[in-house]
């Protein structure tokens, strides 16, 4: 996320940040050893391209936009995510849904882990009793499960919503049409 540290300079960033930003521009030019064969790979990552200091920029001479999973890595992203659960659900529907809604892989991540935090419940109705249990009856408790139905992800969807809009994609492929390499 290199974005946390190379914001564009300008009036309002402090010199403590544009110190900083100095150093690391250094830093990334001390990284070409030119006497040498060795070859050093420096890569980063941010989601605001747009707002990287030139300098930082001309340090990457490929710029990669990678763009949001399509229908078949959306699939194995979810059954990364729920590895070790029983799926009975439409994964092709499932995937359609996030896809549509532009869901990131985190945004995956997190409509799994709810997913199967809705089957839990479900299946463990008295779940918040064992705050009250000792940890000794606890060890000798398992949680119950079954598998996950399109309905524990239909609940998950209400919940896990993508922050990323139609228009937001077309300004991440101009940029990468842009400035990618």
């Amino acid at each position: 996320e290199i974005d946390a540290l190379t914001t564009k300079r300008s009036d309002g960033v402090s010199e403590a940040s544009r110190r900083m930003l100095s150093t690391l521009l250094t830093e990334l030019d001390g990284f070409q050893d030119k006497g040498s064969n060795r070859l050093i790979l420096t890569l980063s990552a941010t989601n605001t391209p747009w707002d990287l200091d030139e300098a930082v920029l001309s340090r990457f001479s490929r710029r990669i936009y990678i763009p949001l999973p399509d229908k078949e890595a959306t699939k194995e992203i979810i059954k990364i995510n729920t590895k070790g659960v029983k799926l009975d659900v439409d994964l092709d529907g499932i995937a359609d849904k996030c896809v549509e809604r532009f869901y990131s892989g985190r945004d995956l991540k997190n409509l799994c882990q709810d997913a199967i935090w809705n089957m839990i419940r479900d299946v463990n109705k008295d779940l918040y009793k064992m705050a009250n249990l000792s940890y000794k009856e606890l060890k000798r408790r398992k949680l119950k499960t079954r598998a996950l139905t399109d309905d524990d992800f239909e609940e998950a969807f209400k919940k896990i919503k993508s922050p990323l809009t139609k228009s937001e994609i077309e300004k991440y492929e101009k940029w990468g049409e842009e400035f990618g390499g």
